[in-house]
């Protein structure tokens, strides 16, 4: 019968808009099977795609999928068939595109899924396929960029640290921060929002504050003094570097730099800390945590033998708690003026060693 293919295409399209799902998917398996290089073969393979889907056959949509990047290459019998049709190798173009994204996408969400169930070994091995999965994608449209590819930033970012593969996960977050999204074009209308990119420079500190700490836990048995010199220490504190350079302005800035400078007192390097706690007190002088950082200036000050800009700090703070009615505590002004003696006794020392009595 000629047109036999054309003819079940449209029976098929026919079923799959009235919901007639399974005589759908009958027509388009009998097309593909009498001709799989029909013209508009591709579009055939989304139908039964989004069938599936439809159907809660997830696993058989996965499979579908994976047929659709395969029959449609430019490599494919079809293409080599069809290649003098623009619209249909458009058609086959974008069943590819969205294909190769939407199989790292259910792998990715399979593999999750088995995490959450407590199938650590099983979840490991289907992040691999999904980073994989993701990476082809990358790689086949690196000169056609989207938003597509920011997707799969974010996307690989979260696979990443659901593995605990926190430098790798900064990265992704990373890309995102340093994306040029000019190159892609207005978004899809509908289309969910994009990642902000000074979310995506939060996470990838947070995520590089995760990969210190491992190493910290890890290497030197959790001694901050010796974890001051770990690549992973130095990264971490470049990654507060770039966000503080893109995104001062942010409140989560204050809460990050604060944290690198505790990171820095820990390790004992109290001359850099005072430079740290000086910056944000100075740059963000009613920030909400405007006495913590006071206090932890005036105590940086004291252990690096600053002592008199430590009494100064010290005093500032004495006065917040009892003489500022908004920030009047008596609890934390009995401790400020026992620290403030404690500076008082090391200059007496310092003085008495010195002869100056």
């Amino acid at each position: 019968m000629k047109f036999k293919d054309s003819l079940y295409y449209r029976i098929g399209m026919k079923n799959k808009d009235h919901d007639r799902n399974e005589e759908a998917v009958q027509s388009f398996k009998y097309l593909l099977d009498i001709n799989p290089d029909y013209v508009d073969a591709p579009l055939a393979d989304v139908a039964m795609v989004e069938i599936l889907i439809i159907q809660q056959k997830f696993d058989e949509a996965q499979e579908q999928r994976k047929l659709v990047v395969k029959r449609y290459s430019k490599n494919s019998s079809w293409f080599k068939k069809n290649k003098q049709y623009p619209k249909s190798v458009e058609n086959a173009e974008k069943a590819i595109r969205a294909a190769m994204l939407d199989i790292p996408q259910y792998d990715h969400s399979q593999a999750a899924k088995l995490m959450k169930e407590g199938d650590t070994e099983a979840a490991k091995k289907r992040y691999a396929v999904a980073i994989k999965g993701y990476n082809d994608f990358l790689n086949q449209y690196k000169n056609e960029p989207s938003w597509d590819e920011y997707k799969v930033y974010a996307n690989l970012a979260l696979v990443y640290q659901e593995m605990d593969q926190f430098a790798k996960a900064a990265e992704m977050f990373n890309k995102i921060v340093d994306a040029d999204t000019n190159r892609y074009g207005r978004r899809a209308l509908g289309s969910a929002a994009p990642y902000k990119k000074e979310d995506a420079g939060y996470n990838a500190v947070l995520m590089m504050d995760k990969a210190r700490v491992t190493a910290q836990q890890s290497k030197v048995q959790d001694d901050p003094v010796k974890a001051y010199e770990l690549p992973e220490t130095k990264a971490y504190f470049a990654q507060v570097d770039k966000y503080m350079a893109k995104f001062a302005s942010q409140k989560e800035a204050v809460e990050l730099a604060y944290n690198a400078a505790i990171v820095r007192y820990q390790a004992k390097q109290y001359k850099q800390a005072v430079v740290d706690f000086r910056n944000l007190k100075t740059n963000y002088p009613n920030n909400q945590y405007i006495l913590l950082i006071s206090r932890m200036l005036a105590q940086s000050l004291l252990e690096s033998d600053q002592l008199d800009e430590s009494q100064k700090e010290f005093e500032w703070l004495l006065k917040q708690y009892t003489e500022v009615k908004a920030t009047r505590n008596d609890s934390m002004a009995k401790i400020i003026r026992t620290s403030i003696a404690a500076v008082l006794f090391q200059k007496a020392d310092r003085a008495v060693k010195a002869g100056q009595f």
